[in-house]
């Protein structure tokens, strides 16, 4: 399976990063003898997927707009991605700093991209798209 970052581009490093925390993961949980470990390591698993997920979907919008300052759906994406941060659901799912978590991955973004922060953020909070 061939993985690409957030441009699309190959990540020739990403399968093996991925397959050493794995591998990295059962070697623990095969340490662990109570059932219970594991199944709490599994739901933090999922919880952290969903997390990286939305990290991802976040970066992805981020850089669309910052190619495409009219883009909807890269708006509407952030917008998405925003609200799900700073939800009772995101709080349930980890103890982050949702502010933090957002600030941090839009100055990523501006240093990525060159831009400042008010030609990549989008309207509303924190920010104005020009």
């Amino acid at each position: 399976m061939q993985y690409r970052n957030s441009e699309h581009y190959p990540d020739p490093t990403a399968g093996e990063a991925i397959e050493n925390v794995y591998r990295d993961q059962q070697e623990a949980r095969r340490q662990k003898s109570p059932r219970t470990a594991g199944l709490r390591e599994n739901w933090e698993d999922l919880a952290n997927a969903v997390i990286l997920q939305a990290v991802e979907e976040y970066r992805e919008a981020l850089a669309r707009l910052s190619r495409r300052p009219g883009d909807r759906k890269a708006r509407a994406m952030i917008r998405k991605t925003e609200n799900f941060f700073l939800s009772r659901d995101f709080a349930c799912l980890t103890d982050l700093n949702a502010g933090r978590l957002l600030a941090r991955l839009r100055e990523e973004s501006d240093e990525k991209t060159g831009c400042g922060p008010e030609e990549t953020r989008p309207a509303g909070r924190g920010g104005n798209v020009k």
